[in-house]
């Protein structure tokens, strides 16, 4: 109990023999799983943004992980417009996310 009412100093080593550790050196550090999880909720958020047909394209491409001519069968569409919804949302999502 005599700890909890007299709190050490961060930068005082921690007793034991030797060079000791100090203490600050005890705290946490950054974690990049908290980076990542700030990525995916602006992700998410940029995605959320984009039309329907945009997502499910974004979907099919990123997540099912199918190739242009096989999005365009399963959506009813040409290849080639397959590759400008992919172009534009991915251009949208950028612009999204670095501003």
């Amino acid at each position: 109990t005599e700890h909890a009412r007299s709190p050490e100093r961060l930068d005082a080593p921690d007793g034991t023999d030797g060079p000791g550790v100090r203490g600050d050196s005890l705290l946490g550090a950054d974690d990049p799983g908290y980076r990542n999880a700030e990525h995916t909720v602006a992700l998410d958020a940029a995605v959320a943004s984009l039309g329907h047909r945009e997502q499910q394209v974004l979907h099919l491409r990123f997540v099912e992980d199918l190739s242009q001519p096989e999005i365009a069968e399963h959506v009813g569409v040409s290849q080639s417009y397959v590759s400008r919804i992919l172009q534009g949302s991915l251009t949208r999502l950028r612009l999204e996310l670095a501003g």
